[in-house]
Parts: C-alpha cells; sequence; structure tokens
C-alpha cells in the first residue's frame, strides 16, 4: 500500500482506499494472518498496476486520482475519488478487478474531467463519506461544506 486514507467494513467485506496507488483493495472477510493478500482491486485492472484514473489518459468509470473515503449501504459502495473532485457509485457491489463506478455524484457523468464551480451538485475535494438511512453525507472539503445526498436504496 501507499497512502492508505480509509478502511471500512460492511459485515462481509473489508474495504482500504490505497489512495497512493489510486485503488481501493477488497478483502471477503476480516484478514487473520499478516500481509494476506486482497481478493479484489478497485480503480486499477490488476494489483500491479497504480496509475491514475487506471492508467488511461482520462477520468473515467474504472479508475482514481486519490480515492480517500469509503462507505458501503445495501449493495452500494460509495468512494470518495479526490483529485477527480466526485464520488463514484458502485451497485452492485463489484466483485471483479477493475469494475467500473455504476454511477458519479458531483459531476455531470463518469467522464466529466472538467472544473467546476460551487453548486448543489458539484464537489470540490471530497473526501469523509457517512451513510445514514437513505442519506449519504459528503465531507465537501475544498468548499468548506458537507453535502446530503437522498439515496435510494433497497
Amino acid at each position: 500500500m501507499s497512502l492508505p486514507e480509509d478502511v471500512f467494513y460492511d459485515g462481509s467485506r473489508l474495504y482500504v482506499s490505497d489512495s497512493g496507488n489510486n485503488r481501493v483493495l477488497v478483502w471477503n472477510g476480516i484478514p487473520t494472518t499478516n500481509g494476506k493478500a486482497a481478493d479484489l482491486v478497485l480503480g486499477q485492472s490488476d494489483f500491479a498496476s497504480s496509475g491514475m484514473n487506471a492508467g488511461l489518459a482520462g477520468v473515467n468509470a474504472g479508475g482514481f486520482h486519490t480515492p480517500v473515503g469509503l462507505a458501503a449501504a445495501g449493495d452500494a459502495l460509495f468512494v470518495a475519488d479526490q483529485a477527480n473532485n466526485r464520488v463514484l457509485v458502485f451497485t452492485p457491489i463489484p466483485s471483479a478487478n477493475g469494475a467500473s463506478a455504476t454511477y458519479v455524484l458531483g459531476k455531470t457523468s463518469l467522464t466529466d474531467g472538467a472544473e467546476s464551480t460551487a453548486s448543489a451538485t458539484t464537489l470540490n475535494d471530497p473526501r469523509g463519506l457517512l451513510v445514514v438511512g437513505n442519506h449519504l453525507f459528503v465531507v465537501d472539503k475544498g468548499w468548506n461544506r458537507v453535502v446530503r445526498y437522498q439515496l435510494n436504496l433497497p
């Protein structure tokens, strides 16, 4: 790992945001031995890669640029993608390396890399995430606020 930022356990999977490697590592269960390899990697196509945005030329649905905050609820995983100024939503929770996100919060599309101005629908340097009931709270550090999103979870 390089610069791990957050850890989250959803009752069956352990997630760690490995921000320096632009990825999220996932273990099926809590590791019980030192050095246990992760079962899954998100944000990269394999465990050896570490390029921002999955090593591709621009912002995309499968890569991160400094993932930090993590949360999960129901069958959805939320990842604060700090340097891309967005939160990626994976639903269902991925079971394959390099899976693409289903939705994005804070941008107009999963490939939107444009700079934006403060508004009710944009984010700037998202960090911490918390799900409470049917709400996702996002610490939006760049604009000194916390943003609440209504979720439609089963």
